[in-house]
């Protein structure tokens, strides 16, 4: 089964802070960034297929500058390995969250803001396609992430999975066609809110004339429905 591994390089092309975790490859990697002119460029991307089979594949992910690298960063960083994991048609991705001798941030930091880009990147809205080929079906299965502080990074991973989790849960309303997200169906979804400990107030017009909500009324005149 295919699988990828990916690494985080930063704008010196050095892989030494992930020499561990790639073992035989190390050398490998090294002369094929070289041989690629790979600088490292936060948003460049290398594949390579290894040599050595396990992985089938290394990914190489651009962070720029070691020393302004930033939670967005790893955030971008994770999400561009799941893209490229994507791409590549791996079933199984395995971020290894190692990061360059420069980079301020703690390991446990970055390795939870890559698990939230990745997560944040592997969206997708596909309820009404259902003509899609097998062969252009997303192939990825699981996503793991690889750190030296694992207890603390599913610590600070949690908020931002929660975070994730809730733009999935806005894009999917968002996404949804006019006959199925409507006033009254939008209401009952924000509803469902209230288990997580939302407090939830559903206003109709006579309510939202008495506000003064003359704007949202005027446009909702359009519809058939009440706003």
């Amino acid at each position: 089964t295919p699988s990828a591994a990916a690494i985080f390089v930063s704008d010196d092309a050095s892989v030494a802070h992930a020499k561990e975790a790639l073992g035989n490859a190390a050398a490998y990697v090294t002369q094929s960034i070289n041989a690629a002119q790979f600088k490292g460029k936060k948003a460049e991307t290398l594949t390579l297929l290894n040599p050595s089979g396990n992985p089938s594949h290394i990914l190489v992910i651009g962070i720029g500058a070691a020393k302004s690298a930033t939670t967005l960063t790893f955030e971008e960083a994770g999400a561009s390995a799941l893209a490229t994991a994507l791409a590549a048609k791996v079933a199984h991705l395995e971020i290894i969250a190692a990061t360059p001798r420069s980079v301020k941030l703690d390991a446990a930091t970055a390795a939870a803001y890559a698990a939230s880009g990745a997560k944040l990147r592997a969206y997708t809205f596909d309820k009404y396609r259902t003509k899609i080929k097998p062969e252009n079906k997303p192939k990825l299965k699981t996503v793991s992430v690889r750190t030296s502080a694992a207890d603390k990074a599913k610590i600070k991973f949690a908020p931002l999975a929660a975070i994730a989790e809730s733009v999935a849960f806005t894009r999917d309303i968002v996404s949804e066609p006019a006959n199925v997200i409507y006033p009254e169906t939008l209401a009952a979804q924000a509803k469902t809110l209230e288990k997580l400990g939302v407090k939830v107030e559903i206003l109709g017009e006579a309510a939202m004339k008495k506000l003064g909500m003359g704007s949202l009324l005027g446009v909702g005149q359009g519809s058939v429905r009440e706003s």
